[in-house]
């Protein structure tokens, strides 16, 4: 992989083990308000930003970073095509199958569209080298649609005569950092799951909710990976997780990579119809000098694939280069970047601007009810340069 560089002006248990060894602030839908608790808190806040709805300032921020030559793993965004598939009452497609081909019929790309009915396909990040124009198979159960597109339109409307259907299941997976840093945000989820499952659920559509997590550390830590499975027992998942402690750790970076994978592969996620949730959670930077690790470039491609959206949120101490990746992971997917906020002003050291601070379980909750609702964030299309395309 190139690597480039960082910045910038500020603007039952059910675990697997692993083997060890404009500007718009982002989080605040009207339509996804969350129904509040008086629950006690751990008290951490929270910021987030979406790098998508403001993705001139992104792409600015991504050339200052390759000025600074840290590493990172490069997927290339700068052409960044959306796709947006609705029925033809105009409701988006949850879980439709999105298949980039050349025209000689040469796979490029798989895709699966979020709550919203938007995927994005970014090719110089794939396999579409220097041809222009492209097939395009869209699918939803018995509905397909084949449109042709070339690169000179960055915005793709799909209309897919496919049965409206709400998003009602919901499928969230923690991944942490459970090194010795992170105490307190392990605290804070252990302290904060059944809120947090109870808020989801009393919303109007009574979604049907499950939880899993994944923990990481570095290799040569005990229990490297390990990976609780889907359960909608939140009790139980409560319970068979009450042992977990940050420990271990001493040098900088940890094996993200192998977390990422984890977080992919081994939990029972649902199918089409489900809105597919990772909140990565961490401090450091991944160690990208590891031989036979798993890349994390490859876990963005899988979960555009599998339609899983990335939610990365920076704890204290995550420097620029972790930032660099935390967002790369977010933005690639859809997902935005979450970071925690200090002090009385809600300051932060991470690149960012525009944000509005939260507690950071009210923020967690609105990105989730954000999701079910399906509504689309404004901003979020390249409509506004004249290179939209809409195909019937």
């Amino acid at each position: 992989m190139q690597h480039v560089g960082k910045a910038l002006s500020s603007s039952g248990d059910g675990s697997v083990a692993a083997t060890s060894g404009p500007e718009a602030a982002a989080g605040h839908p009207a339509d996804a308000a969350a129904p509040s608790t008086n629950q006690n808190r751990v008290g951490l806040r929270a910021g987030s930003v979406d790098d998508n709805a403001r993705f001139t300032d992104y792409l600015a921020y991504r050339h200052a970073f390759a000025d600074q030559h840290l590493a990172a793993h490069d997927f290339d965004v700068t052409e960044r095509h959306v796709f947006t598939v609705a029925t033809p009452s105009g409701s988006p497609v949850l879980g439709a199958v999105i298949k980039v081909k050349t025209t000689a019929g040469a796979p490029v790309a798989e895709l699966r569209t979020f709550a919203d009915g938007r995927a994005l396909w970014f090719p110089k990040a794939t396999k579409a080298g220097a041809a222009n124009r492209f097939k395009v198979e869209v699918t939803k159960g018995h509905a397909t649609k084949t449109i042709t597109i070339d690169r000179a339109s960055l915005d793709h409307a799909v209309t897919l005569d496919a049965p409206a259907a709400p998003a009602r299941s919901l499928d969230v997976e923690f991944l942490v950092d459970a090194t010795g840093s992170m105490g307190d945000e392990i605290a804070q989820l252990k302290a904060s799951l059944s809120s947090i499952s109870d808020r989801v659920r009393s919303l109007p559509s009574h979604p049907d909710v499950r939880f899993a997590l994944t923990i990481f550390r570095d290799r040569g830590d005990d229990s490297l990976s390990r990976t609780w499975d889907f359960t909608a027992d939140v009790a139980g998942f409560r319970r068979s997780i009450a042992d977990i402690e940050a420990t271990g750790g001493g040098d900088t970076p940890e094996d993200v990579q192998q977390g990422l994978h984890d977080a992919l592969a081994k939990p029972s996620w649902r199918g089409a119809d489900t809105v597919k949730l990772v909140f990565l959670v961490g401090d450091a930077t991944p160690h990208l000098d590891y031989d036979h690790d798993p890349d994390y470039v490859d876990a963005i491609v899988t979960a555009a694939a599998e339609g899983i959206k990335i939610e990365s949120l920076a704890a204290s101490g995550l420097d620029d280069q972790g930032e660099y990746i935390w967002r790369q992971l977010a933005q690639a997917t859809l997902g935005q970047f979450v970071f925690l906020t200090y002090g009385a002003d809600d300051t932060t050291t991470n690149h960012v601007s525009g944000y509005t601070p939260d507690d950071l379980d009210d923020l967690v909750v609105r990105l989730i009810c954000g999701e079910l609702g399906g509504s689309s964030p404004q901003g979020v299309t390249n409509t506004q340069s004249g290179k939209g395309s809409t195909q019937q």
